[in-house]
């Protein structure tokens, strides 16, 4: 509805400005979604398909932590920069510069190469931070109401924010190797599958919450 209002008050003239405009709504009606779907939920009227499964399945708001985490990557830092040109093609750009010249510049790209990852990573933890703050106001806020709460959701402290701060730290430090973001993704994803069926998942279904691990078992599992 409000796309529609969006369009009628002749706003459309920004796309022309701004062609990527369509990553901004798809972030905005993701939160305005979020919100009506957290807040219905506890009532009756909610239908029960679109809530989340317990175990297996899948319904609309099992798609949220994903759809969050789609849409921070569009607009991560790794998505929008430019690939930076390689040490080879400046070397061979003159001929006229000596041998030592060109493993100076060698060395010094490779050191600003690995600044540059290092403060990509040391941006990462410093804005996962605030969610981490958020993901412990939370937890104490819901702890000290005594709300209602399915520990079969992300257990019993984790919760949505720590998913996201685990998870942007965690991106921010595998593309820091320098390896293929479509390579090392591919990689996780096997691996992920590979641990579930190689035991994680009855593990994470059925065993019992006896310390601090297994007990937000299903929010680690899942990133």
């Amino acid at each position: 509805v409000l796309l529609i209002l969006d369009a009628k008050k002749g706003w459309r003239g920004r796309v022309m400005k701004t062609p990527f405009v369509f990553v901004d709504e798809f972030r905005g009606s993701l939160l305005l979604l979020t919100a009506v779907a957290i807040l219905a939920v506890d009532f009756p009227v909610f239908p029960r398909r679109f809530a989340k499964t317990e175990t297996f399945g899948h319904s609309i708001m099992d798609m949220g932590v994903g759809s969050f985490v789609f849409a921070n990557a569009i607009v991560s830092g790794a998505a929008r920069s430019t690939p930076t040109k390689s040490i080879s093609s400046t070397s061979t750009r003159s001929t006229s510069g000596s041998e030592a010249d060109q493993k100076k510049e060698k060395r010094e790209g490779e050191r600003g190469r690995e600044m540059g990852r290092g403060e990509a990573v040391k941006k990462a933890v410093m804005g996962a931070i605030p969610l981490l703050v958020l993901g412990l106001g939370r937890l104490l806020a819901t702890k000290s109401v005594e709300y209602h709460e399915h520990a079969s959701e992300y257990g019993v402290h984790w919760n949505f924010f720590i998913t996201l701060a685990v998870i942007g730290v965690g991106s921010s430090a595998i593309l820091s190797t320098g390896v293929s973001p479509l390579f090392s993704g591919l990689l996780l994803l096997v691996l992920h599958q590979l641990a579930l069926s190689s035991g994680l998942q009855e593990w994470t279904l059925n065993a019992p919450r006896e310390d601090l691990i297994s007990m937000n078992k299903e929010g680690i599992v899942s990133c």
